[in-house]
């Protein structure tokens, strides 16, 4: 019992020593990291991929660009992207030419926007002269408007048309009134005429307005039917007239009385 004791008190105090040895022992060091080999190569960048990242970066300044209106911009910087699509990857080259078509109605609105503004500019000198009775000048400036009508925007064509509604019915205007003029100038003549005795000059000359009487206003229509009422009783005045001239009426002193019987 005593040596079992004894042996158990000395291994008791051998562990005691060897875990107080392990404690005064420093902690262990921790391996270092691998160093890489001298020789093993660093990966080079991708050609290709730089190139898409830099036309998508491109498109999206193309994309800016016209959404700022600054067309001539996007044209440039779409016109270099075209210049290099070829080497492109077919995603990106189809991206391109989705911005061109893009790019070419943009510019093809603003062309119309642009021209419906200079259009809108001349229909105002038309209908000035219009207004001025500057016919030969409206018709002119109309004429080019109308020419390239087609190419306007919808609303400015519709106001060519009413431009050219306008001018028609200022010629027409225009032409009646010169006409009632001369009728009127004509009838003045005719009036002369009858008091002149010139019956048959002023016969023919009011046939020729009784031949348009229809085409006068009203008021010139009745002048015509006075007229010609007028140059009717001149007529039958000079025929009177006339039968008077041709009754030979014998000289009281011409006439022999027969004879009285006694």
């Amino acid at each position: 019992m005593r040596r079992t004791a004894t042996v158990a008190c000395i291994g008791l105090t051998v562990a005691v020593a060897l875990v107080s040895c392990k404690k005064d022992e420093p902690p262990p060091t921790p391996p270092e990291p691998p160093k890489p080999s001298a020789s093993a190569p660093v990966p080079a960048p991708d050609p290709a991929a730089a190139a898409v990242k830099a036309a998508k970066a491109t498109l999206e300044q193309v994309d800016a660009a016209i959404t700022a209106g600054d067309l001539d911009k996007a044209e440039t910087l779409l016109k270099g992207l075209e210049d290099q699509k070829s080497t492109l990857p077919k995603e990106i080259q189809d991206e391109i030419d989705s911005h061109r078509r893009i790019l070419d109605t943009a510019k093809q609105a603003k062309a119309i926007e642009a021209a419906g503004k200079a259009a809108e500019a001349d229909l105002k000198k038309v209908l000035d002269a219009i207004k001025a009775g500057k016919l030969d000048e409206a018709e002119t400036l109309l004429k080019a408007l109308e020419a390239k009508k087609s190419t306007l925007p919808k609303p400015v064509q519709e106001q060519i048309a009413a431009a050219r509604t306008s001018l028609d019915a200022a010629r027409k205007a225009k032409a009646a009134q010169a006409a009632d003029e001369e009728a009127t100038g004509l009838l003045a003549k005719i009036l002369a005429y009858i008091t002149q005795g010139k019956l048959d000059l002023a016969d023919t000359a009011l046939k020729g307005l009784e031949a348009k009487k229809a085409s006068f206003p009203q008021a010139i229509q009745d002048q015509i039917d006075g007229a010609r009422k007028s140059l009717d009783a001149a007529r039958a005045a000079k025929k009177v007239t006339d039968i008077k001239k041709d009754i030979k009426v014998p000289d009281a002193n011409s006439i022999k009385l027969p004879a009285i019987p006694k």
